[in-house]
Parts: C-alpha cells; sequence; structure tokens
C-alpha cells in the first residue's frame, strides 16, 4: 500500500488575528498530490494548526489515501492528538475531537512533530492565505531562554517571564494585557525550538 507524507500548518498574526492554514501532501515518489492555502477569519495561532490539521485530514479522506505520516511544527497540536497532553481549553476541545475523528477514518496515520524549518512549505501555504493583512508582529527578543520543563521555559531580558508552552501564554505585561499575543517570549522560545 502506498504512504503518504502530509505537512500542515496554521498561523495567526494578533493570535488571535487575521488566521490562514495550509498543507501539502506527497505520493511515495515525493511528488506533491495536493496543496492547499486557505484564509479562515480570525482565530488564534493554535485554532488555526487544529482547523490545517482538520483541513488535511479532510482531503485524506476524500482523496481515500488510507496509510500516510502527518507532520507539523506545533508541539500543543501534535502532544494532544497523540494523547500526551490533556486538552484543557474548551475552544480547542471541539477542534481536537473533530480532528481526531477524521484521522480515525484513516486506515493507518502517524503525527509527527517537526521544526518550522522542516515544514516550510505548509508554513509558506499558510501565510500565503494571509499575505496583506496588516501584521503586528512584536519586536524581537535577545535575551536568554532556558528550558525548564518540556512546556515551561523562562526568558531572561530586564526581568523574567514564564512561558508556557502548552497553554501557549507568557507572563509578560504584553501578553497578560492582550497588547501582543503572541508576545516576542514566546515567539522566541517556538523559534528555538523550531530551530530558526
Amino acid at each position: 500500500m502506498t504512504k503518504y507524507r502530509a505537512f500542515f500548518d496554521g498561523v495567526a498574526s494578533g493570535n488571535p488575528g487575521p488566521a490562514g492554514i495550509g498543507y501539502v501532501v506527497y505520493n511515495s515518489e515525493g511528488k506533491i498530490t495536493a496543496e492547499h492555502s486557505e484564509k479562515i477569519g480570525i482565530a488564534t495561532n493554535n485554532e488555526a494548526e487544529y482547523r490545517a490539521l482538520i483541513s488535511l485530514a479532510g482531503r485524506l479522506v476524500e482523496e481515500n489515501i488510507q496509510t500516510v505520516v502527518i507532520s507539523g511544527d506545533s508541539q500543543l497540536v501534535i502532544n494532544q492528538v497523540n494523547g500526551n497532553w490533556q486538552v484543557k481549553q474548551t475552544h480547542l476541545y471541539e477542534l481536537y475531537k473533530n480532528a481526531v475523528k477524521l484521522l480515525s477514518c484513516l486506515q493507518k496515520w502517524e503525527l509527527n512533530w517537526v521544526p518550522r524549518k522542516k515544514n516550510s512549505k505548509a508554513d509558506e501555504l499558510s501565510k500565503k492565505a494571509i499575505d496583506g493583512t496588516n501584521t503586528h508582529l512584536p519586536k524581537k527578543f535577545d535575551g536568554q531562554i532556558e528550558k525548564i520543563t518540556d512546556s515551561i521555559y523562562l526568558a531572561y531580558g530586564t526581568k523574567v517571564y514564564a512561558v508556557d508552552l502548552e497553554n501557549n501564554a507568557c507572563t509578560c505585561p504584553a501578553f497578560v494585557n492582550k497588547k501582543t499575543r503572541p508576545c516576542k517570549h514566546l515567539l522566541a522560545v517556538e523559534n528555538r525550538i523550531s530551530g530558526r
């Protein structure tokens, strides 16, 4: 049976903000058999990532692709769908259920985390969906990052802030006061994990 590879990504400018999703499917010879780029309105990064996986899984079911290795750069989505992390946010639970329901229609599937640089095609497709959208990206964080657990990091700058990857949160004032989401500390941790 032919094994396919697929990659998905979701992006939100502002978190929540204008969001886009993208995915790409390759056959066993490495040829693209499907790709998709779509603007999905206002969403958070995590919602966009889930929506991208759901859209991809729906396409796989439609195309009757039964054996597939799916990769994405969202630790939260990958770990929740694989059962390693609990789904604590109610707004994500319905998306989680939809993703699992669609994936269960496939005969054999794997879901793996990859660094963002290895997910470049899906990343490009998700960003293409919101090209031209007014993006308010935070300034770059140049301080030190220290890993405490798999999902908790400390960001050392003029002050020390805790970054929680599992809940996509940070203790800095910009994040807490909802001025900048994701904040520069959260982005710095994500970039470090992605190898960017």
